[in-house]
């Protein structure tokens, strides 16, 4: 599991989380750092105090709970981590990635309503029947609503999907 993880688990935000590795590139380069140089770089002594308990953090529960949920982290400094989120302006830090976690640059998002009209659902299918015709992965949040019915009909069709669930693998909406 990468190291970058133990300022997610402490609390950082996610910004500042990709901030510190653009700029340190290794985790072990933000830690081998002297307070005064952090202070340096304008950040808060929390946020300080913060980054040096990050260095006692043990990895091992966390890598249980991902592996129970057959789940996978990517970070950010990850080979696997998609190339175009990758490049847009602020992209998370870390990813929660299941099933085979291939993510193609043939991909396109399909969101909407959580209240669904039976209309809705009949043009997603037929979208997503389409789509997965010529081998697009659908992307969606896997809320209720048209997010479940794009991954369903792409499921049911043998089609590629992938969620991105804003809240993280253990919070079911």
């Amino acid at each position: 599991m990468n190291l970058w993880y133990k300022l997610g688990l402490i609390g950082l935000k996610k910004i500042l989380i990709f901030k510190l590795i653009k700029y340190f590139g290794e985790y072990e380069n933000l830690i081998k750092c002297d307070t005064n140089y952090l202070m340096s770089l304008n950040l808060s002594n929390e946020v300080i105090n913060n980054i040096k308990k990050s260095e006692k953090i043990n990895l091992d529960d966390e890598k249980e709970k991902l592996e129970k949920r057959e789940t996978k982290l990517l970070c950010i400094t990850d080979d696997d981590y998609p190339f175009l989120l990758k490049n847009i302006s602020n992209p998370p830090p870390f990813l929660y990635v299941k099933g085979n976690g291939k993510i193609s640059e043939k991909s396109i998002a399909i969101v909407g309503t959580r209240r669904n009209t039976i209309y809705g659902k009949s043009a997603v299918e037929s979208i997503v029947n389409g789509l997965v015709d010529y081998n697009v992965n659908i992307v969606s949040g896997l809320a209720m609503g048209i997010d479940s019915i794009a991954h369903k009909q792409t499921l049911k069709k043998g089609g590629m999907t992938i969620a991105v669930v804003a809240g993280g693998v253990d919070v079911e909406y």
